[in-house]
């Protein structure tokens, strides 16, 4: 910057002065005219070839803002050498660009507004680039390719164990502390991450067996589109029901690789440990891996869904879920129907008094482990009726207490607070349930996460009620 050392104020050089005069250099021909000086001053510069000028002059409209005019040309050679003589009227551009090198820019002060003018306009065009790019991205249609990029990222361990406890609990988002800086990254924050990192390059397996789309192991890189929370969790809703329908297809068929060996195997249902498995041995024994059979009109990348789900122990996971609705809760809350009765709890037949009914569910694995080797003596369905009845009681004190809650301010506060923690119970006593009843199928991994989760909600309970 030039000060003059006697006024103090800004003096800008010759070239400066010229550009923004609006009579010497109109608006429509600012840009034009600095291109044209920066290849005089900038070595290697050239609006034809500098990165990113060349992308802007294939599209329409943008040559006559960037490219140099004759006209313009020769007001800038009569600027510095005005004893000049020109015929341009036969020249072409090139030429003329030529002479006026003869008399290149040589002032310093010139140089650098120059330079500096030109990196603005070059920056100014890249970020348009940018905003472009991501505008396509965000616009993009989701293809195969895409969902089989989701899946891939389920190699990752972190993103694994974050989708266990995002479907084992449904109602986590619900729960206090999700819109907090402090929170855990969500299994939608930690895949829409990877998704988007285009430095991750998945392959997929050679599965030649599975469908021919797979005969050869694929790269997947990142396309267009741009993974965000929403689309990833409209991803993970739509793809768990088409899976599902097509092992249900599978499970019902009697043909596939999961035909039994023998009349006396017991039935495969939707939640049953080895629902959806697939065993290779057995299909090598009947008719290969048939899997693919099923798809009927969708797409194979249901294919490789299931596949990789399989191979992580993620189908129980995936395709089982648990009622904690609302409706499911207040339907708890109401006298139930003869019908009712008989399909869900049956009150009047157990003989349990309403002290132990209203009795909250045990609290540690252990404990609940060990009630249920104490009871091996009942049949299966008064435990689940003892368990069903327990829930439906617990649920009970807690819509009737909210029910009861006064509108003062002080009183909301309270009662939040107990909303809080009766759904943090309400999330361990399913996951309690869920590790107690498949304690002898649940991979290590998979119970570890889950116990986790339990020690998490047990220290929020406890934080919650040092502050009631």
């Amino acid at each position: 910057v030039d000060f003059t050392a006697t006024s103090g104020k800004y003096n800008p050089g010759e070239v400066e002065s010229i550009y923004n005069d609006n009579e010497q250099v109109p608006p429509q021909r600012k840009i034009q005219y600095l291109l044209m000086m920066a290849k005089d001053c900038i070595p290697g510069f050239d609006v034809k070839t500098t990165h990113p000028y060349p992308i802007f002059l294939g599209r329409k409209g943008w040559r006559s803002i960037l490219l140099v005019t004759k006209s313009v040309l020769s007001q800038e050679i009569r600027r510095r050498k005005p004893e000049a003589r020109l015929n341009i009227k036969n020249k072409r551009v090139e030429e003329i660009e030529k002479l006026l090198s003869l008399w290149p820019v040589s002032d310093q002060k010139d140089i650098d507004f120059i330079t500096a003018k030109e990196m603005e306009y070059r920056n100014t065009l890249l970020r348009k680039l940018h905003d472009e790019r991501t505008e396509r991205k965000r616009k993009s249609p989701q293809t195969k390719l895409d969902r089989l990029r989701f899946i891939l990222c389920f190699h990752d361990k972190k993103i694994r164990e974050a989708f266990i406890l995002s479907q084992n609990t449904a109602t986590s988002e619900e729960l206090g502390g999700q819109n907090s800086e402090t929170r855990e990254p969500s299994f939608y924050d930690l895949i829409a991450k990877k998704f988007n990192d285009e430095d991750f390059l998945p392959k997929t397996e050679a599965l030649p067996g599975l469908h021919e789309d797979f005969a050869k192991s694929t790269l997947v890189p990142k396309s267009n589109y741009f993974l965000t929370k929403n689309n990833a969790k409209e991803m993970v809703d739509s793809m768990k029901q088409k899976v599902s329908e097509i092992i249900g297809r599978y499970e019902q068929s009697g043909n596939g690789s999961n035909l039994y060996d023998t009349d006396t195997e017991d039935d495969i249902y939707e939640g049953h440990p080895q629902w959806g498995r697939y065993n290779q041995q057995r299909a090598m024994r009947k008719n290969g891996d048939d899997r693919s059979s099923f798809l009927k009109n969708a797409g194979s990348d249901l294919l490789y869904w299931w596949h990789i789900l399989d191979a992580y122990d993620l189908l129980h996971v995936t395709t089982t879920t648990t009622d904690l609705s609302t409706e499911h809760v207040a339907n708890y809350c109401t006298s139930p129907s003869t019908t009712t009765q008989r399909k869900k709890v049956k009150l009047d037949s157990n003989a349990v008094d309403d002290s132990e009914s209203r009795r909250e569910p045990e609290t540690t694995i252990g404990e609940a482990d060990e009630n249920i080797q104490d009871e091996d003596n009942l049949d299966e369905s008064n435990n689940e009726r003892r368990e069903t009845f327990a829930y439906a009681n617990m649920t009970m004190d807690i819509v009737c207490s909210l029910g009861e809650l006064n509108k003062t301010a002080e009183t909301y506060v309270y009662g939040s607070m107990i909303m809080d923690i009766e759904k943090l119970r309400k999330e361990k006593f399913v996951l309690i349930k869920e590790i107690v009843k498949d304690k002898d199928t649940m991979p290590r991994e998979y119970r570890e996460i889950m116990e986790g989760r339990i020690k998490e909600i047990n220290d929020s309970i406890a934080r919650m009620e040092s502050k009631m």
